[in-house]
C-alpha cells in the first residue's frame, strides 16, 4: 500500500472515531436531559437549563446546568437525595430560580409544585470546591453562633405583624437548632436566613449585616468581592444593623418580677427610685407623660443609662378610646418624639391611661410597640400611706408578674424603696418589661 493510500485510510479511521464519539456525547446529554432544546436561564446567560421528566415516577424538573463538574454533580445529588416521587400519580413539577450567583457561591431556591401544594427549599454551594454549603461550615466552631441567630430571629418575628404567634411558637420557630438557619443566601454585605414559619419561606427572611457575624464567620465567607452578583446586586430591603438586647443571665429557678411606674418622671420621687434601683441592682419601667418628661430630660437620660425601659403613658394622660383620630393620634406621636429626641431610642412599649383602648388606638402605634398593662395595682394614686402600697404588693407579689405605681407621689416613691428590698430578700430579681419578655422567651426555649 502506497502512503498516500495508508495516509486517507488513517484520516478515514480518525473520523469515523470523531463521529463515533461525538454521537456518544449526544446521546448520553439527550439521555441525561431526556432531551429537549438547549436553552439557557434568563436571568444568569451562561447558565444552561437541564429538562428531565420521568413518566414513571410523574417528575418533571427543571434545574440549572454550570458546566463546571463538580457543582453540577453536587446539584443532581441533591435533587435525587431530596425530590421525592408522587404517590398519588399526580405530577410533580420541580422548578428553580437562581436567587444570587457570585464569584464564590451560588444560591438556588427550587420549588416543588403538584395540585396540593407547593414547597420551596433552598441550596446554597461553594463554587471553589463544588460543595453544599452547611450552617456549621459557616461560622467558626468556638462561636456561639446558634443562639445569636436564635435571639435575633425571635425579636424580628416578634415585630412581624403578618406572623400571629404565642410565645411558645415564637420560641420554637427562632428555635436554636442547625435546621431553622439551614436555607441561606451569602449577599456581599449581607447574609439572608430563609425562615420556615408554616409554608412561607418567602415571607420570613432573616437579612443580617455581616458587620454583625464578622467575628463569628469564617474569614473566607466575610468577603464583599468575592459575594458581589454577576449581574446586579441585591440591596435587600430592613437589613438588621442592630442587635437585639443582650440576654440578661437569670437563673432558671430565680424568681423575677417586673416593677412600672406611671405619670412622671417628677423631681424628688423618681430620682429615689432610680437610686434604690441602682442599690439593688435592678431595672423598672417608667411609663412616662410627655408632659411631665419635657420638664424633667435629665430623669429621662438617667433611666435610660441606667438600664431601665422608657414607654409612653401619652402626652397627658387622656382616656384614648374617647379621642377623636387626630387627638389620639397627636398624644401618641408628640409623645414618642420627645422620647427619641430626649434618650435617642424609640418608645417601644406602651401603656394606656386608665387601662383603656382599642382596635383604633393600636392601629397608630408601631409596629414593634408592646400595649403593657399590669397584674398588681395596690392603688397607690388612692391610697397615701407606705406601709399599705408596700403590704397590698407583697401579698400580691409573684413570678412574672407586673406591679403597677406611680413615681409622682412622696409615699409611693418611699414605698417602691421598701418594696426592692423586701422583694430581693425573698429572692426576687427585679427587671424591666423588657426584661422579663426575655426571660419569658428563655424559659418557652427551655421548656
Amino acid at each position: 500500500m502506497n502512503k498516500r493510500k495508508l495516509h486517507k485510510k488513517r484520516i478515514f479511521i480518525l473520523l469515523s472515531s470523531l463521529v463515533v464519539l461525538i454521537g456518544a456525547v449526544v446521546r448520553t446529554n439527550a439521555s441525561k436531559a431526556n432531551t429537549s432544546p438547549i436553552r439557557m436561564d434568563e436571568k444568569y446567560p451562561l447558565v444552561e437549563i437541564i429538562h428531565t421528566t420521568d413518566k414513571e415516577k410523574g417528575i418533571t424538573i427543571d434545574y440549572p446546568f454550570f458546566h463546571l463538574e463538580e457543582v453540577d454533580q453536587a446539584i443532581e445529588t441533591y435533587l435525587k437525595e431530596t425530590i421525592t416521587p408522587c404517590t398519588n400519580k399526580e405530577q410533580l413539577i420541580v422548578t428553580y430560580e437562581i436567587v444570587h450567583y457570585s464569584q464564590q457561591t451560588v444560591s438556588i431556591i427550587f420549588t416543588e409544585k403538584n395540585k396540593e401544594k407547593s414547597f420551596n427549599h433552598m441550596v446554597t454551594i461553594d463554587l471553589a470546591n463544588g460543595k453544599i454549603i452547611r450552617l456549621d461550615d459557616l461560622f467558626k466552631n468556638e462561636s456561639d453562633y446558634l443562639s445569636l441567630l436564635s435571639d435575633i430571629a425571635y425579636n424580628e418575628l416578634k415585630n412581624k405583624e403578618d406572623i400571629l404567634l404565642s410565645n411558645k411558637e415564637l420560641a420554637e420557630a427562632a428555635a436554636p437548632t442547625e435546621d431553622r438557619f439551614q436555607e441561606f443566601t451569602l449577599l456581599n454585605k449581607a447574609i439572608i436566613f430563609y425562615l420556615t414559619v408554616g409554608d412561607q419561606m418567602a415571607d420570613t427572611q432573616l437579612i443580617i449585616s455581616k458587620e454583625l457575624l464578622k467575628d463569628m464567620l469564617e474569614d473566607k465567607y466575610i468577603s464583599v468581592e468575592l459575594n458581589k452578583d454577576r449581574i446586579e446586586d441585591i440591596n435587600p430591603p430592613n437589613m438588621i444593623t442592630e442587635l437585639p438586647k443582650k440576654d440578661i443571665q437569670i437563673a432558671p429557678d430565680q424568681k423575677v418580677i417586673a416593677l412600672t411606674f406611671d405619670d412622671g418622671p417628677k423631681k424628688g420621687t423618681t430620682d429615689s427610685i432610680l437610686k434604690a434601683l441602682r442599690k439593688y441592682d435592678a431595672h423598672a419601667t417608667f411609663f412616662v407623660l410627655g408632659s411631665m418628661a419635657e420638664k424633667n430630660p435629665e430623669l429621662l437620660r438617667d433611666m435610660v443609662e441606667q438600664g431601665n425601659d422608657v414607654g409612653s403613658h401619652t402626652w397627658d394622660h387622656r382616656l384614648m378610646t374617647k379621642l377623636s383620630e387626630e387627638e389620639m393620634i397627636k398624644q401618641i406621636n408628640q409623645t414618642n418624639s420627645l422620647i427619641k429626641e430626649m434618650t435617642g431610642k424609640e418608645a417601644t412599649l406602651f401603656r394606656p391611661p386608665y387601662g383603656a383602648y382599642d382596635q383604633r388606638v393600636t392601629s397608630h402605634l408601631g409596629k414593634n410597640t408592646d400595649v403593657i398593662l399590669w397584674d398588681v395595682d395596690p392603688e397607690d394614686w388612692k391610697y397615701r400611706n407606705k406601709d399599705h402600697i408596700v403590704q397590698s404588693v407583697l401579698n400580691q407579689a409573684g413570678d412574672g408578674k407586673i406591679i403597677l405605681m406611680h413615681d409622682i407621689y412622696k409615699t409611693s416613691a418611699e414605698a417602691a424603696v421598701e418594696i426592692m428590698e423586701k422583694l430581693t430578700a425573698q429572692g426576687y430579681k427585679i427587671v424591666s418589661v423588657s426584661e422579663l419578655q426575655e426571660i419569658q422567651k428563655q424559659r418557652e426555649l427551655a421548656s
